[in-house]
């Protein structure tokens, strides 16, 4: 399994001026979040949509090629380079695109009361009527938006919306099950497990609150080899504080449950847009510092790098 870093940047691109110094993010990367994990069987997994999935469009060579893209959420910086991948204009290329299904009330309470487990295990992924994926995208390249609609993309062959909390995709050597984590609006965390035994999880855009969503993700966590998660803020940072409600973190809380999960392995992601590379350099000694401490290898994520499993 390997894990590249397409969008490393948070909240909006941040592009890189040599001069001066203060707005060079050539190092950590100035693209919106975009990862993609490649499985043993050559799959091509992608979570995002950010401005880096330009850039991964852009790379791809190999016309026939099946790809799933998911989303954790569709806020601006999580969906602002659909427009512009360019393997999804093309019909030679097979697209299947995942997204949080917004359903509300009886449906919801069903499917996640504990006598229903097997009912949420069966239905895999959920397809309903109303604002899906499919409809968020569509309104982003509405004319009013972008010259090219959303029927353009003939690449894309099929959209599925799924409630989190159980496992929406499975094929011969990878399982994807998901999770809600705490955001603003809400967010999907992913958990890529080979059947060989590999497992990485994407968590971006988690706000801890020291309460019962903590410890879920701690119980999430458990078991991955790796775990991608946001650490856009510094925690007593004057330059780069952490600020409770927007749905971010710090790379002290992604250690300490990380650490706690008896996870070993750490990416942080989602850089703050403001902070240029000299800050995002010293910010990765501090957080290696402190992860050493708890037992765990920690790095800020670098655009364009890719992580052997």
């Amino acid at each position: 399994m390997k894990l590249t870093a397409m969008g490393t940047r948070g909240s909006i691109p941040a592009p890189s001026r040599r001069y001066p110094e203060e707005f060079m993010t050539l190092e950590f990367g100035g693209n919106t979040t975009c990862y993609v994990v490649e499985t043993a069987d050559k799959r091509k997994h992608v979570i995002d949509g950010g401005s880096g999935l330009r850039e991964y469009g852009m790379a791809l060579n190999g016309e026939g090629d099946v790809i799933n893209l998911y989303f954790t959420h569709t806020h601006w910086d999580h969906i602002q380079g659909v427009p512009f991948f360019r393997a999804a204009y093309n019909p030679k290329y097979f697209i299947d695109v995942y997204g949080e299904a917004k359903v509300e009330g009886e449906l919801v309470k069903a499917i996640m009361d504990s006598d229903a487990k097997r009912i949420a295990d069966s239905l895999k992924v959920l397809q309903v009527e109303g604002n899906g994926i499919r409809d968020v995208l569509n309104v982003q390249q509405n004319f009013r938006n972008f010259p090219a609609p959303l029927s353009l993309l003939k690449g894309i062959r099929k959209f599925y919306d799924f409630i989190p909390g159980g496992r929406i995709y499975e094929d011969d050597c990878t399982v994807v099950e998901t999770a809600r984590i705490n955001h603003p609006g809400g967010c999907v965390s992913y958990k890529f497990r080979e059947k060989s035994g590999k497992v990485v999880v994407i968590a971006t855009d988690f706000e801890p609150d020291c309460g019962v969503e903590d410890e879920q993700l701690v119980s999430w966590l458990a078991g991955a080899d790796v775990v991608v998660a946001d650490a856009q803020y510094e925690a007593g940072s004057v330059v780069n504080p952490f600020i409770k409600g927007w749905g971010h973190s710090d790379f002290k809380s992604n250690v300490e449950l990380t650490c706690r999960a008896g996870v070993k392995r750490l990416i942080l992601t989602h850089h703050e847009p403001r902070m240029n590379d000299a800050y995002h350099a010293s910010l990765e000694e501090r957080a290696k510092g402190y992860a050493l401490a708890h037992g765990i290898n920690a790095e800020l994520a670098r655009e364009g790098a890719t992580y052997e499993i």
